[in-house]
Parts: C-alpha cells; structure tokens; sequence
C-alpha cells in the first residue's frame, strides 16, 4: 500500500484483521527496496491497496517475476478504494466485521484522519469509512462521524442518522503533519522531474510551501493547512505523470531488474545463505548489457532470478497483505 494517509489508516486495520505483514510503499513511486522486502518475505498472497498511480504498476511486474501471487484492490478515488477493501473482506472473511464499528471520515481530512488514527489504536473495532466531495451515502451503518471546519458542510451531505458525532480541531500537531508529508512529497517529485513543465509545478508549489511555513509560524493553522495542501496536490502531479509514462526502454528495465536481483542477494547473503551461483549469473548479466549484448543479458538475468528464487522457496511462505485490490493482476483505474 501507498503511505497516503486514508490508505495507510485503512490498511493498518486490514493487516490487523487479517494478521498480515503490512509493507508501505512511497505514494507513486518505485522503490526496489519494497519488493525485495515483500519477495524476500515469500508470501502465498500480496494484496496491494491503492491504483497503478499510488502503488505503480512497476510493483506487479517484480511480483510476477517471481510467481508471487497478488490482487489489488482499488477505485478511481481513496474513497473508493476504501470501499473495495471493505467489499473484499465482508465477501471473503465477512467473520471478521461481525462486531465492527464504521467511523465515518471525509478522505482529505487529515485532523480528523488523525482523531480517527488515534481512536483505531484503542478500539480495534472501529473500521473506517471514508467519504469524497461528491458523496451522498456510505455502503454501511455508521456508527460514529468524525469532523472538523474542513469537512463539516461535505459530511453534513450524507445524513447519517443516528451517528455519533466527534468533533476535532485543527492543532498545531496536525499542521505540523502536513507540511511535513507536503515537504517530503515536495522532495520525491524533484527527484523524478525531468521536464521544464514539472520545474514549473514544482517552483510553484516550493512557493505555497513556503507561505503555508509562514501562516503555521504566524499562529494561522488553518491558511498553513491550506496552503500546504496545494503544495502538496501539485507534487502529486508531477510524480503521477512521471509514473505514467511510456514504458521503458528494454535496457533501462533490465538496468532495474539487475539492481533488484543485487538489492535481494544482499539480503539474502546477510543472513548467510549461500548466493554464490545466483551472483554468477548477475556479473554476466551485467557485463553482456556493457556490451550491448541485451539478449543474453536476459538470459542470464533470468538464470540469476531462478537461482534466487530456490533459496527462497527453500523456506515455508507467508501471507501478507500490501495495497488496494480487484481479483486478478490489477486492471487500470
């Protein structure tokens, strides 16, 4: 799953109902360390939480690589994401939510986000809810809603009689919390922009970061939120558009197998077994893409992997949880 945050809240309590290994993975970025963590991990089943634009598609490719078996949950929003994961456990395990409680949360509300994180860490009954701008019911009974000035007029849309309001203000806390996501995403896209367009973005939202910093040192929590939230939405941009660009080049995807297949020999070595042969292979592979031989640069990447992947399969597989999902290999959003 991605680390924004309606879908880590979600996740957490899936994991939990499911006693699984959770595995967070940057919101719409690669990063090889995730899959070598979820490979190495030899799960019978990944379930990935969040679309191919915040868990990218990159993911399912290592996954197949290795004939690990996966499913991802998802919808067009956070919203809807949430929904399908409750969907997949009432149809799969619906023992799981027989005493469950639903909190209902607006999705973009990160102080009532964290009031309902905070809760969550007490009650172990209480599965979130989350709504959108455009909602206007919840597939559930609720038993409590969580607002705050943000979303009080979105949530009062939905009518949900008889539920237990929660009011949460905004804290200096909170606003700490989103300059801090809005600066860290800041840095992710800078990372990956290549274009005079994404410069562009990016100096652009650099800017409301810095006036959000100022409103939250001049004491105005609720302009800091704000403004940080701009920030952080336009960085969002930047990294789904460089997340959703043409595929690779055939060399620069091998390039990014080899450094996957090394990343998972060092872990493994680390806990003494023997990758000897499996780091064999990798050197050839290695030296036939210097020399533009990338066909057997295949081959013999491929002969490392079966290498790596008898060591694994050598030890007895786990279950584990990681994403949004849809049965299957995970469709487009």
């Amino acid at each position: 799953m991605s680390d924004n945050e309606a879908d880590l809240t979600i996740a957490e309590r899936v994991s939990e109902l499911l006693h699984a290994r959770l595995i967070v993975t940057p919101w719409g970025v690669y990063d090889p360390n995730v899959s070598v963590e979820v490979i190495d991990y030899n799960p019978t089943l990944v379930i990935i939480i969040g679309g191919p634009i915040a868990v990218v598609e990159r993911y399912e490719q290592d996954l197949q690589s290795f004939g690990i078996s996966y499913t991802r949950l998802y919808g067009q929003t956070r919203v809807e994401t949430a929904i399908k994961v409750i969907e997949f456990i009432q149809k799969d395990y619906p023992d799981l939510l027989k005493n469950s409680k639903f909190f209902a949360v607006y999705g973009w509300d990160l102080a009532s986000i964290t009031k309902l994180r905070e809760i969550m860490e007490s009650d172990k009954e209480v599965i979130p809810i989350f709504v959108g701008p455009n909602s206007t019911s919840v597939p559930v009974n609720v038993t409590a809603v969580i607002v705050s000035d943000e979303s009080e007029n979105i949530l009062k849309k939905i009518h949900l009689r008889n539920a237990k309001v929660i009011r949460v203000r905004m804290s200096e806390l909170t606003v700490l919390q989103i300059l801090e996501r809005a600066n860290t995403t800041l840095l992710r896209a800078k990372s990956l922009a290549e274009t005079s367009e994404d410069q562009r973005m990016l100096h652009s939202a650099e800017d409301l970061l810095l006036s959000a910093e100022h409103a939250y040192k001049s004491g105005d929590y609720e302009k800091a939120y704000r403004l940080a939230t701009r920030a952080m939405t336009i960085a969002q941009v930047v990294i789904a558009g460089e997340g959703t660009k043409k595929e690779l080049p055939v060399t620069m995807r091998i390039e990014m197998q080899l450094k996957l297949m090394s990343l998972l020999m060092d872990k493994l070595e680390a806990r003494g077994e023997d990758v000897s042969q499996a780091r064999y292979y990798l050197e050839l592979a290695k030296r036939a893409l210097e020399t533009g031989r990338v066909g057997d640069a295949m081959i013999y990447l491929e002969k490392a992997r079966d290498a790596v992947k008898a060591k694994i399969r050598g030890r007895k597989p786990e279950s584990i949880p990681v994403s949004r999902p849809e049965k299957g290999r995970g469709g487009k959003p």
